[in-house]
């Protein structure tokens, strides 16, 4: 699938070292985005297959289906992450986007691993392709973290971060009643990575470390965007002119 990428400017690559943090903990940029993409993040909540892989009745080769998909998609966005790593502002930002990269490619790979080839789903033979909708996403990822700034790269991988640590901490509620019925369910595996750390409301699922300290903390490494820089990204409907 072909992605039409924006053309930026040496300038707006440039000139993110000399672009303020973000430190306001009432109008950060970041909370911004969450806020506006509220109607999205509820259609994401509503979606039938959350809901069926929750309450233990999605069908076992739409499963794995989703497994396969997920895995590719997990190769593409650890050298995203690699890339937004590259022109990192800081160290400490460039530490956390290469142990998340580090984390795609090997932890999270494993255990995809195990549940297409330890027995659980049914054996599929034919070689692993990208859908339409995975192949377009991981290319338009890949493509921004290498040439757009730091803050449009960060702000297209963030999500991933974000809305993965919420729908989680969701289905493994969802799935607790299955899981203590049945602890040899198909998805108990899987969905038992998402168990809550602690009962508290507010912690995340024990999965994925760099995506809880990414939510929790918000990364400081993501600046404050130009007004150029913040109309690149996917929820802005209208662009200013290029500087």
């Amino acid at each position: 699938m072909a992605t039409t990428q924006p053309a930026y400017s040496s300038a707006e690559n440039t000139s993110v070292s000399n672009t303020a943090l973000i430190e306001s903990t009432s109008d950060r940029f970041t909370d911004r985005l969450w806020d506006e993409t509220k109607v999205l993040r509820e259609s994401i909540d509503s979606l039938e297959f959350l809901r069926r892989l929750g309450d233990g009745t999605l069908p076992l080769d739409a499963f794995r289906t989703y497994i396969e998909q997920d895995k590719l998609y997990l190769e593409g966005y650890s050298q995203a992450l690699s890339l937004v790593a590259a022109h990192a502002p800081n160290p400490q930002a460039a530490g956390f986007w290469s142990n998340s990269a580090s984390t795609a490619a090997t932890v999270e790979s494993s255990l995809h691993d195990g549940l297409l080839t330890g027995g659980i789903l049914p054996t599929e033979t034919s070689r692993l392709e990208h859908s339409q909708a995975c192949l377009g996403y991981v290319s338009y990822l890949i493509a921004t973290a290498a040439t757009a700034p730091y803050a449009v790269s960060a702000a297209a991988v963030l999500p991933c971060f974000w809305i993965y640590a919420e729908v989680g901490r969701d289905l493994a509620a969802s799935a607790r009643e299955v899981l203590d019925a049945d602890p040899t369910h198909p998805y108990a595996q899987w969905v038992s990575t998402w168990r809550l750390s602690s009962p508290c409301a507010n912690e995340l699922p024990v999965r994925y470390a760099p995506r809880r300290r990414s939510l929790l903390h918000r990364p400081r490494g993501l600046l404050q965007p130009s007004p150029w820089q913040e109309s690149r990204l996917p929820c802005r409907k209208s662009s200013p002119p290029e500087p």
